[in-house]
């Protein structure tokens, strides 16, 4: 016989070795880890601590980009570009706030001041007449006001559809210039109208009068005095023009031509009636059916308003 004492010595030091390493190598492991998964999640950490700062106030900034091209680098560069949305959307809200207190308090300041001038003394019926038709004046534009602001509010809630059917262009275009020559005896604008025969094109006929009429109104203020306003229809690329002769305006006013509340200073100096929402309807509207609005102008040569429709 032969004694395992020896073996048995031998493998019980080598199960503490194990067991020891064991512990040891789970030990090193946790702390291996546990700085990998910090230095792994530091990225969304500094985007969660970079969103918690940004706010109404801060919403120009924006997320820090992680030096890898990765998931995260993705995560982020989506969150910028809403925020850059958002941005858009505050910086906007705040100014139509501002342009429309600005744009009431304009005609309130004045039924104010013809109110206060009328209570000083005693006038004459014809003084006071001519008050009072300034008064309404006044509570006319602010009347138009709040009926544009009615129109975009419905437009931007969805709550106007538009049919999209074929109609006769000539019909609403020539329904829209009767109305202006019908309304203003003293209307001096000429209209040349061509192209107009036959041309059919897909749209609402109540939503295109509208189009149509704020176009044309803009042509026939802005336009030089007895100018011309052409009125064009091109059946191969389906595209209407408008154009005027009128003061026309730089390239660089193009960019907020169709934002609510923009007057070029041009315009907003002159006597020129307005309330600068117009084309934000004509904008909104087109986008309903589907038209492309495009603009042209040369500064003291006349501006072109390009209506490009869908085909058939």
């Amino acid at each position: 016989g032969i004694s395992r004492q020896e073996s048995h010595n031998v493998l019980h030091n080598l199960l503490i070795t194990l067991c020891l390493t064991y512990v040891i190598m789970l030990g090193v492991l946790y702390f291996i880890i546990t700085y990998v998964a910090s230095k792994a999640i530091q990225p969304v950490q500094q985007l969660i601590f970079s969103a918690k700062g940004i706010n109404d106030f801060g919403i120009n900034s924006r997320l820090p980009l992680p030096a890898n091209q990765d998931e995260l680098y993705h995560l982020a560069t989506t969150f910028n570009d809403l925020l850059k949305r958002l941005e858009i959307n505050v910086r906007q809200q705040r100014q139509f706030t501002a342009d429309a207190s600005h744009e009431m308090r304009t005609p309130l300041a004045a039924i104010k001041g013809t109110l206060e001038v009328l209570i000083r003394k005693r006038r004459t019926p014809e003084q006071y007449e001519q008050k009072i038709q300034d008064v309404i004046i006044q509570t006319d534009r602010l009347s138009l006001i709040f009926d544009q602001l009615l129109q975009l509010s419905r437009l931007e809630s969805s709550a106007i559809t538009a049919k999209n059917e074929p109609i006769l262009l000539a019909e609403s275009v020539y329904k829209i210039i009767h109305m202006f020559i019908a309304t203003d005896e003293s209307l001096k604008a000429r209209f040349n109208v061509s192209g107009l025969e036959n041309a059919i094109v897909v749209a609402d006929e109540t939503l295109l009068e509208r189009i149509l009429e704020n176009l044309i109104s803009n042509a026939i203020k802005y336009n030089k005095s007895a100018g011309l306003v052409y009125i064009s229809f091109d059946m191969n690329s389906m595209v209407l023009t408008i154009r005027d002769e009128g003061i026309g305006f730089s390239e660089n006013h193009i960019a907020h031509l169709f934002d609510r509340f923009y007057r070029i200073d041009e315009s907003r100096s002159s006597t020129i009636p307005g309330t600068g929402l117009g084309l934000s309807i004509v904008k909104k509207l087109c986008e309903l059916q589907h038209i492309q609005i495009t603009v042209k102008s040369i500064l003291h040569k006349g501006t072109s308003f390009i209506l490009t429709f869908r085909s058939m």
